[in-house]
């Protein structure tokens, strides 16, 4: 009886400590998600660069992670990690470094540059 209750007094901590992780966690990567959406279209970019530049490194670096036991693996292993290296590097210069288009875009006017009638509103 006590084994009983102590994997029923567990599983209710384990589905509680799942519950109460992955809550904030989708919160907070839907707001980065955004975030650097709305940052890619400051930038006068397409929303495709999110796949390229936040998608794309992290899918490289899994699969060099995975990548199986064949002769030269090391070396392929090691290309795809540098690879996803340099991905996520230009993604933050991308996101972090450079700033933003001058004036209007293809997406709207420039947030620094306001006109005088959005200042007063």
């Amino acid at each position: 009886m006590g084994l009983a209750l102590a994997v029923m007094v567990t599983t209710d901590w384990v589905v509680g400590g799942v519950i109460a992780a992955v809550i904030p966690m989708a919160v907070g990567s839907f707001a980065w998600a955004a975030t650097a959406m709305r940052r890619f279209r400051d930038r006068n970019r397409s929303p495709l660069f999110f796949v390229v530049l936040i998608v794309g490194p992290q899918q490289l670096w899994s699969f060099a992670r995975d990548l199986g036991g064949f002769e030269g693996a090391p070396y392929v292993k090691l290309l795809l990690m540098v690879m996803a290296i340099g991905l996520a590097s230009w993604g933050f210069v991308e996101l972090g470094v450079l700033r933003g288009t001058v004036g209007r875009n293809r997406y709207g006017d420039d947030p620094l540059n306001p006109t005088p009638a959005e200042v007063f509103t």
